[in-house]
């Protein structure tokens, strides 16, 4: 072959895979015109041959790569490697994001294997193609096997299980009818019987008589197929090009099933979740002769494009804002975007879900929002609670980037919407920087709050000191001031969850900025621990600026002066606002709190030391269920409450009530004293 004729070849090699441009092929091999040779085509097949091994074609869309040479490997470091020649003969190696398994898909094109060389070597699992087309039941060639079978299926099967190497199967399609794809299934289900897969049963859907179907007509056969393969206990997934997922293989269903993709490059970049990505095949591995495909399996927890080592996740706050779903994958794709700026909108929505997605019903004062959009309400909000604005001309630029100082303000004000008391005095946090100077005026204090508080700390030390503040925020950055807000700056316990209701609502960070309740010894706040009357009578005392005890008199229960309710409890005996037991003799300050008994003492508190009408015609507390069970003595009390929305009703085993009797947790209280103390006092 000429030289010309070499380079044509290899172009040509590279434009098939480039674009997975289909070739002008024969008919499909039906039942009726049994033949035991395989004839594919796709654009990785030409009448049944590789297309990698016709001639000299190219195998890779990167133009400077030997693929001969290619291989997968392990590197010290426990990271996937994928190593190969430069046009100048270097070597290169380049890291596979989230690959956690590498391994090998082989077929009669490999002929015999050692695959006891190839146990020894890094390959971690095989899938093994076990046939072709419909389930023919002729042996015309008299060896045993049966034409459409891969003739190799059961060698490979039984070596794989022999030596413990891990494996799945796939089988080629010719489908065009649904018809078709049962007997494919079927194929399939036969061949595999008695073998244990350890990774799916896949369908290769690629061949060209499928490319002049609809993509709904390819959603109905992998429909069928993939329905009896899961009806019949196995797992099962679905092989194709990038191509073919991006443009032809869309309906909802393949969402429904693991993906295999084939991108022969040095990555890949299909945007959904796949569990499998065949990345050439032109690979080498010890006991195989000649090119074999090989494959990564990839990390199912993380995103295609968030590294298990990136500074964002090693340092938690990755997985600190999935776990909460403050933020989240790109819509509709497996990337998290973790560079992408982070935009206006973006920002508005995650303070908005910080605070339980709060319902916005006013009207949204900005020309380009619009009521069909995802940030609409969030915006609408952020704006109402003065955490974002809009622009001068009246918008507010939804899609525009954040800045990082921009970033900073914003979680400056939500930060001291929470924790009005967490105020950072002085400039000391700007002279830690190296860029101090090209902060805007309007976000110096900001970015010197944010340092000083920490929320920068990992954020610097990635860019060596310098804030880049007119620089666009990207998200994993956004990601890392939240999660460095909760764990360092508010420092929230172990046993309270950033997106529990009393969290989300204001009502944990309120109690705690104003030191009206606090934590137990062993660093935990106890939400869901029942509320002692000795707990409720300090939590009051000390709403009331923790007066002297001047008066008189205590109850028989409360001798202990070191005790933390000792003074508490004589305040609340001396203004009435909590009564002992029967007698009055005895106050109980271990005993549980139930929620009639706090609405009384919030009552008894507004009516005895703030001088506050409590009267209630009782109205609303008689639309909720469980009204009748409240006692005589606390209906106006729990009326009162109702009417100015300290208490609702709560989710029990028969609906929602309002469990009168029921014991009020320390986290009920927190909500109660919040919405007490901003809406009541």
């Amino acid at each position: 072959m000429g030289k010309q004729h070499r380079k044509a070849w290899k172009l040509l090699g590279v434009l098939v895979l480039a674009c997975a441009v289909f070739i002008s092929v024969p008919l499909r091999v039906h039942a009726a015109d049994v033949s035991s040779e395989f004839h594919g085509n796709s654009w990785r097949y030409q009448d049944g041959v590789p297309i990698a091994e016709t001639g000299e074609a190219a195998v890779s869309t990167l133009s400077d790569v030997d693929t001969s040479v290619v291989s997968l490997f392990r590197g010290s470091d426990g990271w996937y490697y994928y190593r190969y020649y430069d046009a100048t003969g270097a070597v290169r190696d380049v890291r596979v994001p989230n690959a956690i398994k590498k391994g090998i898909d082989v077929s009669s094109w490999q002929k015999s294997i050692n695959w006891s060389s190839v146990k020894a070597s890094d390959v971690d699992f095989a899938i093994i193609r076990c046939g072709w087309g419909d389930n023919v039941t002729t042996d015309e060639d008299g060896n045993g096997i049966l034409d459409q079978d891969d003739k190799y299926w059961k060698i490979n099967a039984d070596a794989c299980t022999r030596l413990g190497i891990p494996f799945g199967v796939y089988i080629y399609s010719y489908a065009e009818t649904v018809e078709q794809a049962k007997s494919e299934a079927e194929h399939v289900l036969r061949l595999v019987k008695g073998y244990n897969l350890s990774y799916p049963i896949y369908y290769d859907m690629e061949d060209a008589v499928q490319d002049k179907l609809s993509n709904a007509e390819l959603a109905e056969l992998a429909k069928t197929f993939c329905g009896i393969i899961e009806s019949n206990g196995y797992d099962v997934g679905v092989y194709a090009s990038k191509l073919w997922f991006d443009k032809k293989l869309t309906d909802p269903c393949f969402d429904t099933w693991e993906r295999w993709v084939a991108q022969w490059n040095t990555s890949c970049t299909y945007k959904k979740d796949y569990r499998l990505w065949q990345a050439t095949s032109s690979g080498s591995v010890p006991g195989i002769g000649g090119r074999v495909d090989l494959n990564f399996e990839m990390d199912p927890d993380m995103p295609n494009d968030a590294l298990r080592d990136a500074w964002y996740v090693t340092s938690g706050a990755y997985d600190f804002i999935t776990k909460y779903e403050i933020m989240g994958n790109l819509g509709e794709t497996n990337m998290f975007g973790p560079y992408e700026a982070l935009s206006r909108g973006q920002i508005a929505t995650i303070l908005w879900r910080l605070c339980g997605e709060p319902s916005y019903t006013g009207s949204v004062p900005f020309s380009d929002v619009s009521p069909d959009s995802y940030y609409y309400e969030a915006i609408g909000w952020a704006a109402s609670e003065g955490l974002l604005s809009g622009y001068s001309n009246g918008t507010f630029g939804p899609d525009g980037a954040v800045t990082v100082e921009q970033l900073a303000v914003f979680m400056q004000r939500f930060g001291l919407m929470r924790r009005e008391h967490m105020t950072v005095s002085g400039s000391q946090g700007l002279s830690k920087i190296d860029d101090a100077g090209a902060i805007s005026p309007f976000a110096e204090d900001a970015v010197n709050w944010c340092i000083e508080q920490g929320l920068m700390t990992d954020y610097l030390n990635e860019t060596d000191d310098h804030v880049n503040p007119t620089r666009a925020a990207a998200r994993c950055e956004a990601a890392s001031f939240i999660h460095r807000l909760y764990t360092v700056a508010f420092d929230y316990p172990n046993d309270v969850g950033v997106m529990d209701w009393y969290v989300t609502g204001g009502a944990y960070d309120f109690v705690i900025d104003s030191g009206l309740i606090t934590g137990y010894s062993n660093g935990n706040f106890g939400p869901s621990g029942i509320l002692t009357r000795g707990q409720t009578a300090t939590i009051l005392y000390r709403l009331a600026g923790s007066p002297a005890v001047t008066a008189e008199g205590n109850f028989q229960d409360n001798t202990d002066p070191n005790a933390f309710y000792y003074d508490a409890v004589r305040w609340a005996r001396s203004t009435g606002v909590i009564n002992g037991y029967g007698d009055g003799s005895t106050f109980g300050p271990n005993g549980p709190v139930t929620r009639e008994q706090l609405a009384t003492m919030l009552s008894n508190y507004a009516s005895k030391i703030e001088h506050i009408d409590c009267s209630s015609t009782c109205e609303n507390l008689d639309r909720i269920a469980g009204s009748e069970d409240v006692s005589s003595w606390a209906r106006q009390a729990m009326g009162w409450a109702v009417d100015e929305g300290l208490l609702s009703g709560m989710e029990t085993s028969h609906g929602r009530d309002i469990a009168p009797q029921s014991s009020a947790s320390r986290a009920m209280m927190a909500a109660m004293l919040t919405n007490f103390v901003k809406g009541v006092l």
